[in-house]
């Protein structure tokens, strides 16, 4: 779907893409395993944000949310929206927990990474060839950072699944 929000007061206009999922095998299978995550009720939804107009964010201004914006960043130029697990502060999320938050956490991560991996073609078509190519490149650059590697193994792989990623001329 697309998304335009004006802001008040100089009346700037932003469009978004926003792209949905609401399950993924990870989340579910964590979900039968946790019963804490079945106690709590959390709801396997994500929502990754990728700014279309006037231009897709740089590299490291994407935001990881939970409901609300946290100060971590997404490591990729988009937004991420999810029923993330954040500190007491709400200024980070819970990563390092070996309990269920931290594995809902990264799970939630996984997912997101999988739906922008699914949306490759989409966005060569939405936001260009050289603004898809810098957000491959931005999950190329952090796929050495254990948390952030999962863009980086979802994209290879839709690209080994034969994702186009060229230009149609």
């Amino acid at each position: 779907s697309e998304i335009i929000v004006t802001s008040k007061p100089k009346h700037a206009v932003e469009f978004w893409l926003v792209f949905r999922a609401k399950h993924s095998s990870r989340l579910t299978h964590l979900i039968s395993t946790e019963p804490r995550l079945r106690e709590e009720g959390r709801e396997p939804e994500i929502a990754l944000a990728i700014r279309k107009e006037p231009e897709p964010l740089g590299e490291s201004e994407g935001l990881l949310y939970a409901y609300l914006p946290t100060g971590e960043s997404s490591k990729i130029p988009g937004h991420i929206n999810a029923n993330f697990f954040p500190q007491s502060d709400r200024k980070a999320l819970i990563f390092s927990s070996r309990g269920h938050e931290g594995k809902w956490n990264q799970a939630l991560l996984d997912a997101a990474a999988e739906l922008l991996a699914s949306k490759l073609e989409t966005l060569i078509d939405e936001i260009g060839f050289v603004s898809t190519w810098k957000l491959i490149y931005s999950a190329f650059e952090v796929r050495r950072d254990q948390r952030y590697f999962v863009f980086w193994r979802h994209i290879a792989t839709a690209v080994e699944k034969g994702a186009e990623l060229a230009v149609n001329t």
